[in-house]
C-alpha cells in the first residue's frame, strides 16, 4: 500500500482497512 510507504497517508490507509473490513477481505 502506498500510505505504509509514504507514512503520512495515514488517513489513506485507515480508509482502506475500514473498506477491506466492509468488503470482507481482511488484507490487513
Amino acid at each position: 500500500m502506498d500510505g505504509n510507504n509514504r507514512g503520512g497517508g495515514h488517513s489513506e490507509v485507515l480508509k482502506n482497512y475500514n473498506l477491506g473490513k466492509t468488503l470482507g477481505l481482511g488484507t490487513f
